[in-house]
C-alpha cells in the first residue's frame, strides 16, 4: 500500500465518513480512516488488532497486541469531537490494563500519550506527539518512527520518547518552580 495508501487516506473523503451520522461516525472512523492506517504501520488485522478490548466493564476500541501482549490502547471518536475532551478516558483504560501508550483520534487528528510520566499529574500534558490527517503524507516517517509496529516490537518508542518526556516535564515543572521561589 505504501505511499498511495497514505495518499489515499490523506485525501480521504471526509464525507464518507460522516454518512448516515446518526449510525455512528465513530465506527466509520475506526474502519475507514484508523484501521488502515494502522495496517500501513504494519499492524496486521488478525494478529495485533483487539477490538472492543475488554478494560473492567468497559471497551477500549482496539488494544494493539505484539506476541499476544497489550501494548497500545487506541481510543476513537467521532469527526466532530474535541479530543480533549476524552484524554482522561483513553488514558483510564491504559492505567487500568497498565499500558504505557494510548493513540487519542477523530480520523482528522492523531495524538499519542504516555499513560503516566513522574512529576506530570494532568494528563493532558503527557502528550507526546499529534499528526493531522491531511498532513499524512508529511508526517507519516515521524508516525511510523513513534508508532509502528516495529518500533512497538522493538522497543524503540520507549527510546525516542525519553526525550519528549523529558521536555514535557521541565516544561510543567518549571513554572511551579518559578513560583515557589517567588513566594
Amino acid at each position: 500500500m505504501g505511499k498511495e495508501g497514505i495518499l489515499k487516506l490523506q485525501n480521504i473523503d471526509l464525507n464518507l465518513i460522516t454518512y448516515g451520522k446518526k449510525a455512528g461516525v465513530e465506527e466509520n472512523v475506526k474502519l475507514k480512516i484508523i484501521i488502515p492506517l494502522l495496517q500501513l504501520l504494519g499492524y496486521d488485522i488478525n494478529k495485533n488488532m483487539d477490538f472492543e478490548h475488554s478494560v473492567r466493564n468497559k471497551r477500549a476500541d482496539i488494544g494493539l497486541k505484539i506476541n499476544d501482549v497489550l501494548k497500545m490502547i487506541v481510543e476513537c471518536k467521532s469527526i466532530e469531537q474535541d479530543l480533549d475532551k476524552h484524554i482522561e478516558q483513553a488514558l483510564d483504560y491504559a492505567w487500568k490494563k497498565q499500558v504505557n501508550w494510548v493513540i487519542l483520534t477523530n480520523g482528522i487528528e492523531t495524538r499519542l500519550y504516555k499513560t503516566w510520566i513522574e512529576n506530570v499529574p494532568e494528563a493532558k500534558d503527557r502528550e507526546l506527539w499529534r499528526v493531522n490527517l491531511r498532513e499524512l503524507e508529511k508526517q507519516f516517517k515521524k508516525l511510523a518512527e513513534w508508532v509502528s509496529h516495529k518500533s512497538l516490537s522493538t522497543y524503540k518508542i520507549q527510546e525516542i520518547s525519553q526525550e519528549e518526556e523529558r521536555k514535557i516535564v521541565e516544561n510543567v515543572t518549571e513554572p511551579q518552580l518559578v513560583q515557589n521561589l517567588k513566594n
